[in-house]
């Protein structure tokens, strides 16, 4: 797809205005995320929730019809996912009669492949970063307290908290690669139909319409924005990805900054402070205080989170000034 083209796709989405931060959260084990500015790319398949990009498929759409159709339309998913499997169109079509359509048995096998289809086609076009709109009572509050347990290692980890107001997020949401969750507390459901005509455009606003929709009952109270990072087409920030392999397993990565810092610019505004969770320890403290003075990100507060004295809450203790002009706590 062209620029112009993912730009008409995207258009369809309302414009949504980012907080002022956002928060990230992080285990001990990712200061490389302040030291070299990098945000993890996580393909769909890989997040905690089973039911990412994952619609259901009206059963009463079923026929014998609508499923051959659904195999053979030139354009559809299925064909995409199966056809090459087979030597030639014959033999594409002989088991689509034979094993498909005759075996109404195994419709719901099929369905399942198809929701696997979705999210394999989605995991090739992005990845996504995740984000938590939290004010700071929140993060203080039972909901970031929360957060602290699930998402940086039982408080062992850290925060970062991000300028969404900086251009670069601006400029992401202004795009609609960069918006809230929608909560809903139904799972959305699709017309087997819906895949027969599967082409890049529609699959593009397709998936991306799902990947904002998450379970009320399960996560509304979580206050995410999500930024989308293409992997397969040339989108916004395609430029700045790079891809780390471990093994048979890949680990995209979104660089916020160059690695010449001369050429930083504004771009290390992103960050504008560093929470340590409570149970952090003295050797992250230090090692994200070299990473921060690494990077020059002199600007950025560091503090840590702390137990309050009476109530079921955090504070944070407040940072004091250094010598080189970055914050830090008190030694």
């Amino acid at each position: 797809m062209s620029p112009e083209d993912i730009t008409e796709a995207m258009s369809v989405f309302p414009d949504a205005q980012p907080p002022s931060k956002l928060y990230r959260f992080y285990p001990p084990t990712a200061v490389a995320a302040l030291r070299d500015g990098t945000l993890r790319i996580t393909p769909p398949d890989q997040f905690n929730d089973p039911f990412e990009l994952s619609p259901g498929v009206r059963k009463s759409d079923l026929s014998e019809e609508s499923v051959r159709q659904n195999f053979v339309a030139e354009n559809g998913l299925c064909r995409q996912v199966f056809a090459k499997r087979f030597e030639n169109e014959e033999k594409y079509r002989r088991w689509i009669d034979e094993v498909v359509v005759g075996r109404a048995d195994l419709w719901p096998k099929h369905l399942e492949t198809l929701r696997d289809a979705v999210t394999h086609t989605a995991c090739q076009m992005f990845g996504i970063a995740c984000f938590s709109a939290f004010s700071e009572v929140v993060l203080n509050g039972p909901l970031g307290i929360r957060h602290w347990s699930i998402y940086a290692d039982d408080h062992k980890g850290f925060a970062i908290e991000y300028d969404s107001g900086a251009p670069l997020f601006v400029n992401w949401a202004a795009s609609k690669w960069l918006f809230p969750v929608v909560y809903q507390v139904d799972r959305p459901a699709v017309s087997l139909a819906d895949f027969d005509d599967f082409v890049e455009m529609k699959a593009l606003q397709t998936l991306r319409r799902w990947a904002e929709v998450k379970c009320l009952d399960a996560w509304g109270d979580e206050l995410e924005w999500r930024l989308i990072c293409p992997l397969s087409i040339d989108g916004p920030g395609s430029s700045r990805l790079s891809t780390v392999e471990h093994g048979s397993d890949r680990m995209h990565l979104f660089h916020l900054w160059s690695e010449d810092l001369a050429s930083r610019g504004r771009d290390i505004e992103l960050i504008k402070r560093v929470v340590l969770g409570v149970r952090a320890s003295d050797a992250l403290e230090r090692e994200i205080r070299e990473a921060l003075a690494a990077a020059r990100l002199d600007h950025v507060a560091l503090v840590r989170s702390v137990v309050s004295d009476r109530s079921f809450s955090l504070r944070l203790r407040e940072p004091l000034s250094n010598r080189q002009g970055a914050h830090c706590l008190t030694p």
